[in-house]
């Protein structure tokens, strides 16, 4: 969250606590909670140079024993039991909880001499925020938010951006860090929208040289999605146990991408061979599906057969294999069943386009006749 007038910050820490309650009531908000405290006891160290001079050490020196009392400080390494451990020197507890233990914390000056710290440091009780932060020069809070269960992180950012209208005042922004940053910039790029469709494109192309037809590319390009609905069906009744569409389900899709997309061309690539040798289209449609039915059965079979380790077996990542293997063997069983069904009438009616608005002399002549003559199209 970003105060970009140069305001109060209090008056600031005020409108984001009420930010905070307004997101709580949303139902894609598990919880969310911000950082800042106003009221947080600290002391204001101040170092006195001319001391310093004068026992032949620098400020610099004396901040770097108090950080190493106080804070801890890395010395070294040491290797042991075949491991590394790195050394880290700090005071105990009990001898760094009040001014007065200045008295016990030395350092060495010019002469070899060891001085306690409370000559050269003099600590002032303040009341004022633990952390004073910024975010592209501006002054900022941070929030931590996480969506909740059955929700996506982009559900999440659109319910952000809504409440964040409606309780913030003008002058004040929010932007994401970490992950949640590069997935805010791709949402709100049209890249991936331009992609998606340049390569729809191309696999048209491909699809029409294959074919040598505008039309019956159609087919396989329209039954695809009927098959991907299996994978998000499958998962949607698991998302009580954690299954969501996560990046595992989407690398999933893309794996049910090709293998749906190659039982569909397989059956419009035989029913079309099946149209050439001088069968009707129905006819050609229905034998297409029947010459490939045993093939499309091994491979959905041996697929989810291959899936079902990633869904039985447990230990680090198993939540994210689990989703991947049921979305791919929903994907498949219930895609595989729908492109039998789907795929032969999209060919039908896409076939019957393509003989009325792009005829050939070539698709007259019956391959298995081989005294056929080129007869002109009327």
């Amino acid at each position: 969250m970003q105060e970009r007038t140069g305001g109060d910050k209090a008056i600031f820490a005020d409108h984001v606590n009420k930010f905070v309650e307004a997101l709580l009531k949303c139902p894609e908000i598990a919880y969310a909670f911000n950082e800042y405290e106003a009221t947080f006891p600290k002391y204001q160290v101040d170092v006195n140079p001319v001391i310093c001079k004068r026992a032949g050490i620098s400020p610099q020196d004396v901040l770097n024993i108090l950080g190493a009392y106080c804070g801890g400080s890395y010395i070294s390494n040491y290797n042991q039991f075949g491991k590394i451990y790195r050394l880290m020197v700090q005071a105990s507890p009990e001898y760094r909880l009040s001014p007065a233990s200045l008295d016990n914390m030395f350092v060495r000056v010019s002469t070899g001499e060891m001085a306690p710290l409370s000559q050269f440091i003099t600590l002032t009780p303040k009341v004022g925020t633990s952390v004073d932060k910024r975010f592209n020069l501006y002054t900022s809070i941070t929030l931590n938010v996480t969506p909740n269960q059955g929700y996506s992180s982009g559900q999440a950012m659109q319910a952000i951006k809504e409440v964040f209208d409606k309780t913030m005042p003008p002058g004040t922004s929010y932007e994401y860090g970490g992950l949640s940053r590069e997935e805010a910039q791709n949402a709100s790029s049209n890249m991936t929208s331009l992609i998606y469709l340049l390569c729809i494109f191309l696999i048209y192309l491909i699809l029409a040289c294959l074919y040598n037809s505008w039309f019956i590319p159609f087919s396989v390009l329209l039954s695809v999605p009927f098959g991907l609905m299996g994978a998000f069906l499958f998962i949607r009744p698991l998302t009580s146990l954690g299954f969501t569409n996560n990046i595992y389900l989407q690398t999933g899709v893309i794996m049910l991408i090709g293998l749906l997309s190659k039982t569909a061309i397989l059956i419009t690539e035989f029913a079309l061979a099946k149209r050439k040798a001088g069968m009707d289209i129905h006819t050609a449609a229905f034998e297409a599906c029947k010459d490939r039915f045993r093939p499309i059965l091994m491979t959905v079979l041996c697929m989810i057969i291959g899936m079902l380790p990633l869904i039985i077996k447990s230990g680090a990542g198993a939540m994210g294999n689990r989703s991947l293997a049921l979305g791919v063997v929903g994907g498949m069983t219930v895609g595989t069943i729908s492109l039998v069904f789907v795929v032969p009438v999209f060919y039908i009616f896409f076939q019957k386009i393509h003989e009325r608005f792009q005829h050939t002399d070539e698709e007259e002549v019956e391959v298995g006749d081989e005294d056929a003559a080129v007869v002109p199209a009327e």
